[in-house]
């Protein structure tokens, strides 16, 4: 899957958790607008968190990889 960010978002970090919480992967430091997360992770339930360094927000949401 490919996670896609607005283009002024300055660096930001993706963590990637399994359904019990479990960190699976971890970026930091991104800058690009898109990550590509494909054949990184198996098909299952996933809860995705991108956080903003400049601005400090967090988004979390439930994805499902196929």
């Amino acid at each position: 899957f490919r996670v896609t960010v607005p283009v002024n978002s300055g660096i930001y970090d993706m963590i990637l958790c399994d359904n019990s919480g479990r960190v699976v992967k971890q970026l930091l430091g991104l800058r690009n607008t898109q990550s590509e997360v494909s054949g990184i992770v198996p098909q299952g339930v996933y809860v995705i968190k991108i956080h903003f360094r400049e601005t400090g927000d967090t988004v979390i949401e439930k994805i499902v990889v196929l």
